[in-house]
């Protein structure tokens, strides 16, 4: 198992204890039967409880979308999976530079006035300093718990920083000038600890350019970044945009919803007789003494295993959607870490100090926001 990815494992699960081939990890419901199998290129989660199931699919999903950053296994002969693996990569940076190099130079630029002029939310008369709290309020639930503060501001001294939406909103002035793109549970507030094992769901995808992709080293063009901004709305909903203050714009999306299969139930029930046997009926009815009774264990454990399978395949499709949209929009120059890796993104209504502390009399402040939660 590679170093790397036993650090994946570990940013998105507790582990209890590691073996040759999978870990024993704690679920996000809090069960330490669960086990993450890692003897394939991507880690996959699985729990015996089935009010588990849409946490496990968020986390096999984050699994999937970070693989493409794993490095390649270092074998003489690869098995078909790391093969698959290898090359499911070089599509994606395939697909990058076609968008950076053929699509992203045909896309007509779009004046930034337009993003404010077209603002579901008027923002010309608001206040700079109250422009936090109308983003609070309008792109997270009350009861969200997020994290706001500097970026340093993680560890058992900084608990004070994951609070609920409706905590933050009671306060006169905005909370700090990062706030979580993720939602976290409640074991970030006995840590304080911003890890993503503490995470619940990815509430948005932010794009930001902060270089122009065809000419390093300089700023990336509001209007050029505007034709990437309209691109992406094809595909997500735009909530939010915030200038952050220096150079770049900050662009808050919906993260999309490509479909797939549900988790599968964790326990199937024989079919006997036309219909579903509970484990009680079977017992009540000593049916383990019936051959036909066998029978049909046997064909739901089929079912039980092709059911998985089916699953995980259709989420491996829907990942891969969404890993392909990924790696357009870091072909056209949005930063990979804003998109994959980093928890926060800037918080408007705040005004931005340089390295000594001064304050530079520039204001983090929204530009665009729509309140469609």
């Amino acid at each position: 198992m590679d170093r790397r990815q036993k650090s994946l494992v570990e940013d998105l699960v507790k582990v209890v204890q590691w073996h040759d081939r999978y870990a024993q990890v704690e679920c996000p419901g809090g069960h330490t039967d669960a086990i993450v199998y890692v003897d394939k290129p991507v880690p996959y989660l699985h729990c015996l409880h089935e009010k588990c199931q849409s946490d496990i699919a968020e986390i096999n999903r984050e699994f999937w979308l970070q693989s493409d950053d794993l490095p390649e296994f270092q074998k003489p002969e690869p098995i078909p999976e790391e093969i698959a693996a290898r090359k499911w990569k070089k599509r994606l940076a395939e697909i990058a530079q076609t968008a950076r190099q053929r699509v992203l130079p045909k896309l007509p630029p779009v004046p930034p006035e337009m993003w404010s002029e077209s603002s579901p939310i008027a923002l010309k008369d608001v206040p700079v300093e109250d422009h936090w709290h109308l983003f609070l309020t309008h792109l997270y639930a009350p009861d969200d718990l997020i994290w706001c503060g500097e970026r340093h501001e993680s560890g058992p001294a900084h608990k004070d920083k994951f609070q609920p939406v409706s905590e933050w909103l009671k306060r006169d002035a905005a909370p700090g000038p990062q706030v979580s793109v993720f939602n976290f549970k409640r074991g970030a507030l006995e840590t304080g600890n911003r890890k993503r094992l503490h995470t619940q769901f990815r509430r948005y995808y932010v794009l930001e350019g902060d270089e122009d992709p065809h000419n390093p080293g300089h700023p990336y063009p509001k209007e050029k970044f505007g034709s990437v901004l309209v691109y992406a709305q094809k595909i997500m909903k735009l909530r939010a945009i915030v200038d952050a203050g220096n150079k770049s714009w900050h662009a808050y999306f919906k993260p999309p919803e490509f479909e797939h299969l549900p988790y599968p139930r964790c326990y199937v029930l024989p079919i006997f007789e036309g219909r579903e046997i509970s484990v009680d009926e079977a017992s009540d009815r000593d049916l383990y003494r019936d051959r036909e009774f066998l029978k049909a264990l046997r064909e739901r454990d089929k079912r039980q295993v092709q059911m998985e399978a089916d699953y995980r395949e259709s989420l491996r499709r829907a990942v891969r959607k969404e890993c392909e949209l990924l790696a357009i929009l870091a072909g056209f120059g949005c930063d990979k870490n804003m998109l994959k890796s980093n928890l926060t993104a800037r918080l408007p209504g705040i005004e931005r100090r340089d390295n000594d502390g001064a304050l530079t009399g520039r204001w983090q402040r929204l530009v665009y926001l729509d309140p469609k939660l």
